[in-house]
């Protein structure tokens, strides 16, 4: 049996994390990028305002708790700094050469019996 693959691609960080926790609980098996996001070139980005208003409710929310936790971001081994496809999407487009709001993309793989 041939494994089938998703690719979770969106501009909200928020919605990126959901979709990777939602699939890891699924059993799907998230892949090492090649070129993987560092943290720094999230910090740096200009976050989208659904990602600004996200950001911000955690950080309330971590000092309401003052817990001193760090925020988890969509950056590391799994999340892909650069493009899966071969040409850019709408999104990236969007994103990328206007905005310079992150792209947030990781790749799944599910072995399908």
């Amino acid at each position: 049996n041939r494994p089938s693959h998703v690719l979770v691609q969106s501009n909200c960080e928020d919605v990126a994390l959901y979709i990777y926790d939602t699939l890891t609980e699924l059993g799907m098996e998230a892949l090492p990028s090649t070129v993987p996001r560092s943290l720094d070139s999230l910090v740096s980005a200009t976050p989208s305002k659904r990602t600004t208003a996200w950001l911000q409710e955690q950080e309330r929310n971590n000092n309401d708790t003052d817990l001193g936790v760090q925020q988890r971001r969509a950056a590391g081994e799994n999340w892909s700094a650069e493009p899966y496809l071969p040409v850019f999407t709408e999104t990236e487009v969007s994103c990328m050469h206007k905005t310079s709001t992150p792209v947030h993309r990781c790749l799944f793989r599910a072995n399908c019996s």
